[in-house]
């Protein structure tokens, strides 16, 4: 793995090139855990069950997204440009 600059980028055995933002690929998973946490919590909130559902709900894919963007990155090879782990 090498930086330049505000990227990170890594040659694959194929000799492919990946590239990804500082922060992009956290080795931590805490920060998917926070909105999950919070969504938790937000169960027990005073609020009608529906709210609290529907803001739970929200918080989860949140937390999805969190988890998504901690592995997204792009691969250029011969073929082209590949944006990679989007889903």
């Amino acid at each position: 793995m090498e930086t330049i600059g505000l990227f990170r980028t890594r040659v694959a055995r194929d000799g492919a090139v990946e590239i990804w933002a500082k922060g992009w690929r956290l080795e931590s998973q805490v920060p998917v855990l926070v909105p999950a946490v919070i969504a938790v919590a937000f169960l027990f909130a005073p609020f009608s069950l529906s709210v609290r559902g529907l803001g739970a709900a929200l918080l989860l894919v949140c937390s999805w997204i969190v988890l998504r963007m901690t592995r997204l990155g792009f691969r250029i090879d011969v073929a082209g440009v590949q944006v990679i782990d989007v889903v």
